[in-house]
């Protein structure tokens, strides 16, 4: 789903205009003559191909509902006309809301030949047109980061228009009913709490739910990343966010276990060994956080206990050697670490239980066991 979010019908129908064109432009066209209807509804589009000049007509829809074959009927009447006069002609129909069943079937009983030359595209191609373009990343990539930061379970996630820009809006559940939402720029980027407060204003839909703001969170996270007690006074100091926004960045972060707060409502991060793993895939992936990794939590995190973690892993027991070749190499290299703890171990399990199974000498088992530690080391230097 996509919305078009603006105050007014005339800056809507701006703003979608240069949504259009933005697609347009990505897809290899140039040269656009634009009729806005002022409800800020739809857009009436001629344009030529970059390369060949072949000319096309565009009807581009922003209805909050999927559209009916009506609308189709409409467009198809004003392109067949315009085509009695232009054979090269093309017709683009794009609808942000998608298509009913009634249009779909309107479509496919076009005859192929017009099909070629009339095209129909819904929201879902809209979005795949602007993930080629790289304008914004996919859907799939939005709810990967998300994941790694909210535990709660994703309701809807869609894009946004508005004059900040392009933004995914994720919106989370809880017993079946929408509690929460967050918001990312295009790019997957934590936003401000002002971009954040600007969209929620003018988005209907988010009017009763409360927000998860990613940037605190992170911020609030980094704080006590020296593992010490905090009160919200302190850190709305220290990052430089309202003590409200810290607040409610605590409040959840107490909810999901990933702070505890004792008795003088001080906080500071919780050091089990599950919520370690979690902060730290969500730091050290994709774009690094050199600062939250050569922190006091995860530098002292890089203990015993970890090591035995690993072995668990990789269906190993190693050596002295190895493991002080592991604390060092584990507490320089972010890449190492992540590695380690997140990659594929089949390969290490298929070994163990074919080893389980088979009737080797004890001198054969050290044997394997040596050369599979060296592989991960290998690999990981």
């Amino acid at each position: 789903m996509i919305k078009i979010l603006a105050s007014n019908s005339n800056e809507k129908g701006k703003l979608f205009e240069d949504f259009i064109k933005r697609i347009l432009d990505a897809l290899g066209f140039h040269n656009f003559r634009i009729d806005v209807h002022r409800t800020g509804r739809e857009l009436d589009i001629q344009a030529n191909h970059k390369v060949t000049d072949e000319p096309i007509l565009c009807e581009c829809k922003a209805h909050e509902t999927r559209l009916s074959g009506d609308e189709l009927s409409k467009f198809y009447g004003v392109y067949a006309h315009e085509c009695d006069s232009n054979k090269d002609l093309k017709g683009l129909f794009f609808s942000l809301s998608g298509f009913n069943d009634a249009l779909i079937e309107y479509y496919n009983e076009k005859p192929e030949k017009i099909q070629k030359r009339f095209k129909i595209y819904s929201d879902t191609d809209i979005e795949r047109f602007l993930k080629d373009s790289k304008i914004v990343e996919p859907v799939g990539t939005i709810e990967f980061i998300v994941r790694k930061k909210i535990p709660y379970e994703t309701s809807q996630i869609y894009l946004t228009v508005s004059k900040q820009g392009l933004f995914w809006v994720i919106t989370f559940k809880s017993s079946g009913k929408e509690t929460h939402f967050s918001i990312l720029n295009g790019k997957g980027e934590e936003v401000s709490k002002l971009i954040c407060d600007e969209i929620s204003e003018l988005d209907n839909g988010l009017n009763c739910l409360e927000l998860i703001n990613l940037q605190a969170r992170t911020k609030v996270i980094q704080s006590l990343s020296d593992m010490t007690f905090k009160k919200v006074e302190d850190i709305s100091q220290e990052i430089n966010e309202s003590a409200t926004d810290v607040k409610m960045a605590l409040s959840n972060l107490y909810e999901e276990g990933v702070v505890l707060k004792n008795e003088n409502n001080e906080f500071t991060l919780d050091k089990e060994l599950d919520i370690v793993l979690r902060l730290i895939k969500e730091f050290l992936s994709d774009n690094v956080d050199y600062s939250f990794f050569k922190s006091k939590y995860v530098q002292t995190n890089i203990n015993e206990r970890l090591i035995k973690y690993l072995e668990s892993r990789f269906y190993l027991e190693f050596e002295k050697e190895i493991r002080d070749m592991l604390y060092k190499l584990l507490a320089v290299s972010p890449s190492a670490l992540y590695e380690t703890l997140f990659c594929p171990t089949d390969f290490y399990r298929t070994g163990y239980e074919q080893i389980k199974r088979s009737n080797l000498s004890g001198e054969a088992i050290k044997k394997w066991k040596e050369l599979s530690a060296s592989r991960i080391m290998t690999g990981l230097t």
